[in-house]
């Protein structure tokens, strides 16, 4: 089996300068799933690689080096077609991760992975939310923003204002009044994706996230372990890394919750990425905060809390059922990748 294996922003797609932490947690997931694709019997592992990143990921990858987007729209198409299946990595924002998809689609070619209309919902942060809240979906409230209209756009503080379309925190910040609010709006750049923009209340509480792979009539066949997600205390919730398994929550009540909003969505394959919020006075009453239909950069961590090969559980999910044996440790990882392990 051929599979070809494509990260956006190190693929060469990327057209702005390379930088940043969606760059090293792209460039960090890439590695780890080249890595572990690559030890899986009967799979020849296919990427593209932007040239302005240097030397690619070590390992007996088939590495296409890319010199310009334009280059990169060209071969991406091609290997779509003259691979067996792709495998995507890709964020939400500006459609990116749609339109990739919408391409294997096109061509007729396996994806492993969501398909094109459960990625378009799960991308837009307010459909998302509206379609679990009528699913009877515990949910945080979401809300659209109008950056003309800001009186409209929220009726009590604090709130935490992010891009409908948005992966990795970008653009995320707390909005502690309405003075704050006004003038956050006010200086928006003609860019800013807040001109599309949502507004959810702020819960305090432990930011966790967890994983599920779904096989191909949509059944959740493998939990893992909830995620602590670490995040900056600025306002500004800037992704630093996670723990797994997270300590003091209550696991079954993730576990239950996250199951029932894969079930709402139509189109789930394989890995699946949901972010929640336990919050602090009230941990059996957590909500959704939305889904990555995925690989997220728990997998760095996930990969070594177990013996297995995660890569095959994701990229087979029918044909391995028995449960994963996670190990009785901790591990904390950054986004780059590197990661320390506790007992």
């Amino acid at each position: 089996m051929r599979l070809f294996v494509s990260e956006f922003l190190c693929s060469g797609a990327w057209p702005a300068e390379l930088a940043g932490s969606l760059l090293d947690e792209g460039r960090a997931m890439l590695s780890a799933f080249l890595e572990d694709a690559n030890r899986i019997d009967g799979i020849d592992v296919v990427t593209t690689w932007d040239a302005r990143l240097g030397p690619p990921p070590q390992g007996k990858a088939e590495v296409h080096w890319v010199q310009t987007a334009e280059e990169e729209r060209r071969l991406y198409e091609q290997l779509v077609k003259n691979c067996d299946a792709t495998f995507l990595i890709a964020p939400e924002f500006d459609g990116y991760l749609t339109r990739r998809a919408e391409c294997v689609a096109s061509h007729n070619r396996p994806l492993c992975g969501p398909d094109v209309a459960a990625i378009r919902l799960c991308a837009d942060k307010l459909e998302l939310a509206r379609h679990l809240q009528e699913a009877g979906v515990a949910t945080i409230d979401t809300f659209p923003f109008d950056p003309s209209n800001v009186e409209e756009s929220i009726s009590s503080f604090p709130c935490v204002m992010k891009p409908r379309y948005g992966a990795g925190s970008q653009e995320t910040q707390l909005m502690t009044d309405a003075a704050t609010f006004k003038a956050v709006v006010a200086n928006l750049d003609t860019d800013s994706q807040l001109h599309q923009g949502i507004v959810q209340p702020y819960l305090p509480g432990t930011p966790v996230s967890i994983a599920v792979i779904i096989n191909s009539l949509g059944q959740c066949v493998h939990r893992f372990p909830p995620a602590l997600q670490r995040l900056a205390d600025d306002g500004f919730f800037t992704y630093q890394g996670g723990q797994v398994p997270v300590a003091e929550i209550p696991h079954a009540i993730v576990e239950r919750l996250a199951t029932e909003a894969c079930n709402a969505v139509p189109g789930l394959r394989g890995y699946v990425g949901i972010d929640l919020i336990v919050p602090a006075d009230a941990p059996k009453s957590a909500v959704i905060v939305e889904i990555n239909p995925r690989l997220t950069t728990s997998y760095l961590g996930y990969r070594h809390l177990t013996k297995e090969n995660l890569a095959e559980r994701i990229l087979f999910p029918d044909k391995l059922p028995n449960p994963i044996r996670w190990r009785s440790e901790t591990i904390t990882f950054t986004p780059d990748g590197q990661f320390s392990t506790t007992p």
